[in-house]
């Protein structure tokens, strides 16, 4: 079987992993897990032996500011280490499927890989909560937009042995001179906030760390409000699923603005 191996970065993200790990389980996924010095119950549970696809725990020091640089500097050596395969970049709040179905994600890499590419695009499905008072995020969240500042954005999704790198683009886009870009693209499901209690936790008062500030990163994320962070109940770019599991999404009327940029 091809061996792909996910790169996961977390702090707190708890409420997510269990059904991310088992949904990368069930596609045949080795998983790396980066911890940022999580307080909730993460590592306990990763070091457990419940979830048998995570190989590997790496603790990365919390230095109280988000630290984005870092996260990605120790996803990137991780990635190095694999030596064979395929090697997905992957967050605790996101889900990769194919475009055409619900899950898919190990066929679609396994396609790409016969037909000799080597590296895969997403395009991204921000996922809202209905009602923005409840955390069930697998139920609730079902409203979505498509977010698509550029074309090319998320090239996520590569093959191991390439000497490129992601640290330029904020881990948006894996560069090599030899990539090989796949023809069909995988849709990436962002729950970005789970309801609107969290919005707040997650956004309101984070503090970035002055490397990447000096980057020109989180541009978009500097300078949220209460106001700002309403999640939107309805609006031109919004669109609902009918259940979680639906296969496919609308990708017409995309936007190159967050919610919160739409409250301004």
């Amino acid at each position: 079987m091809l061996p792909i191996t996910a790169i996961l970065s977390s702090r707190n993200e708890w409420p997510y992993l269990p059904f991310l790990l088992s949904y990368l389980e069930g596609e045949a996924v080795k998983v790396i897990v980066i911890d940022n010095d999580s307080e909730d119950s993460t590592v306990a549970e990763l070091e457990s032996g419940r979830y048998p696809n995570v190989v590997k725990v790496v603790r990365l020091p919390y230095a109280g500011i988000y630290d984005h640089s870092a996260l990605l500097e120790a996803k990137m050596k991780e990635a190095r280490s694999v030596s064979e395969g395929w090697i997905v970049n992957h967050d605790a709040d996101e889900l990769m499927q194919s475009p055409d179905r619900f899950g898919g994600l190990r066929a679609e890499i396994e396609l790409a890989d016969r037909r000799g590419f080597n590296a895969i695009n997403l395009q991204e499905a921000v996922m809202l909560p209905v009602d923005v008072n409840s955390d069930r995020y697998l139920e609730n969240n079902l409203n979505y937009y498509y977010f698509r500042p550029f074309p090319v954005r998320l090239v996520r999704i590569w093959k191991a042995g390439l000497s490129g790198s992601m640290e330029r683009t904020g881990g948006h886009l894996f560069e090599d001179d030899q990539l090989r870009l796949s023809d069909r693209e995988l849709i990436l499901r962002h729950y970005i906030v789970r309801s609107q209690k969290h919005a707040l936790e997650k956004y309101l008062n984070r503090r970035f760390s002055e490397r990447d500030l000096q980057r020109g990163w989180h541009v978009n994320r500097r300078e949220f409000t209460r106001a700002s962070l309403a999640i939107p109940e309805r609006g031109d770019f919004l669109k609902r699923l009918p259940r979680f599991n639906y296969p496919t999404f609308d990708l017409s009327a995309p936007t190159r603005l967050h919610f919160w940029q739409w409250n301004r």
